[in-house]
């Protein structure tokens, strides 16, 4: 549940987020055991449109949606990411995982998984400090961009199983909900992007196509 600092400055948003959040608490890490084995499936690469899908919100938590999530899971940890959303791997649903800990040691006291998963979400920035930081994806393959964000931002969502949720966050974890936030929205690293850098990638996949 965000703090009352963090909901004091929220701004124009704070009606909105206060209801939205009220009584909520973050999650457990997710464990999935309810989901069944998952797929490694194929990630989407830039230019493929379908990375600019327009995203559903999910309605029935079933088992298409609990196999989506351990699909997003088994296939984020097989290729050593820290984030994935349904779009891709080709899917329109409001969904993404996050593990910032994937393929490090666990945190002292920590369990091992660290795995988030947000169907359904809605983010506010705290105003205030923003960080410029660099960032990779998947779905660009040996590129990194340097990329500002909102330092903090409340995060509202539902697990898999439906049951909705509420946590502040910074850091690492901060940056990469709104990474995976921005593919639900259509939004990808190229936006953040140059004209020269996009030149330069473009160009480098066309390349990469010829092969």
């Amino acid at each position: 549940m965000p703090s009352k600092a963090q909901i004091e400055q929220m701004g124009v948003d704070l009606e909105d987020m206060a209801a939205e959040t009220e009584g909520l608490g973050p999650p457990d890490p997710e464990k999935l055991t309810d989901c069944g084995d998952g797929e490694i499936r194929p990630i989407l690469v830039y230019p493929n449109p379908r990375l600019r899908d327009d995203t559903a919100m999910v309605v029935d938590f079933d088992d298409r949606v609990r196999k989506l999530v351990a699909d997003l899971a088994t296939t984020m940890y097989a290729v050593n990411g820290i984030g994935l959303a349904a779009t891709q791997i080709g899917e329109a649903d409001q969904v993404f995982v996050v593990d910032i800990m994937n393929g490090q040691p666990p945190q002292k006291g920590r369990p091992s998984n660290q795995l988030l998963v947000a169907v359904n979400p809605k983010i506010w920035a705290v105003p205030g400090k923003v960080k410029r930081d660099a960032e990779r994806c998947l779905s660009f393959p040996d590129s990194v961009e340097l990329v500002t964000r909102p330092a903090s931002i409340i995060l509202k969502a539902y697990t898999h199983r439906g049951k909705p949720y509420a946590m502040g966050c910074s850091g690492d974890l901060a940056r990469a909900i709104q990474h995976e936030f921005d593919h639900l929205e259509g939004k990808l690293l190229v936006d953040h992007m140059s004209k020269k850098k996009v030149r330069d990638l473009k160009r480098r996949m066309a390349s990469r196509g010829r092969r």
